[in-house]
């Protein structure tokens, strides 16, 4: 009786290190997908823009001394980012590569994995608005005719998303993938309970399904009170 209890024990405690091991494993594959920079900080904006019926072109200007620039009309969008300085009364933009974008600033995964479940994302950008649009299963589009895709979206609650991973075994997040050409696809397999990711961007540079990342931009701008100058191209300070 005693040599049956304690081989019970065993294979128990066999199977749980198996479980933990395999838990583990999908975790560092999340963790490589969505690899983070772990340098996150407290980040305000600005924004200069001007609009012209349909389309508008804005400059925001993030406190981390980076810059979001943003033009487009109708859903497509021509997004760069980079850092900025001021110099004699004068902002200058320094544009990144494509290459050199590093999306992702923090990346938790919290609570335990178990099949048939849903998991609760939480996606904020840099200066912590929500960017529940950001995700959703691969090869899909927001489309509120599509039953899944519907679910997604009466399934936004307090600034998260749930996604039943029973449903749906892929997930995607496209935006990201068009801004920096790197695929970040992963499976919902064994995803913990919580995941909370913190984007290192500003959410303007993630508008539209339909983004172009450009570096040949205005890069210097006369300061004018409470307007940017650029050749005959003026963009005001919003309020």
């Amino acid at each position: 009786m005693l040599a049956a209890n304690h081989m019970k024990t065993i294979l128990t405690l066999l199977f749980s290190y198996l479980s933990i091991g395999y838990v583990k494993a999908q975790t560092n594959e999340i963790s490589s997908m969505l690899s983070s920079t772990g340098n996150c900080q407290k980040v305000t904006s600005k924004c200069y823009s001007v609009k012209n019926g349909f389309c508008s072109t804005s400059l925001y200007i993030d406190s981390d001394s980076t810059f979001t620039y943003e033009s487009g009309c109708e859903g497509r969008s021509r997004v760069t980012i980079g850092k900025w300085r001021n110099i004699n009364d004068s902002l200058h933009l320094y544009p990144f590569k494509k290459s050199e974008i590093q999306p992702i600033c923090n990346l938790e995964l919290i609570g335990n994995s178990s099949p048939d479940t849903t998991t609760i994302f939480i996606i904020k950008d840099k200066l912590g608005s929500p960017l529940n649009d950001l995700i959703m299963p691969k090869g899909k589009t927001y489309d509120i005719h599509d039953p899944i895709m519907f679910q997604l979206m009466v399934n936004n609650w307090k600034d998260s998303l749930v996604i039943s991973t029973s449903k749906i075994d892929t997930l995607e997040l496209p935006r990201l993938t068009s801004l920096t050409g790197k695929n970040y696809i992963f499976s919902t397999k064994e995803l913990p309970s919580v995941v909370k990711i913190t984007v290192n961007l500003n959410s303007a540079a993630l508008l539209y399904d339909e983004i172009v990342y450009v570096e040949n931009i205005p890069k210097s701008w006369r300061i004018n009170k409470k307007k940017l100058t650029h050749e005959k191209l003026i963009l005001e300070l919003n309020k």
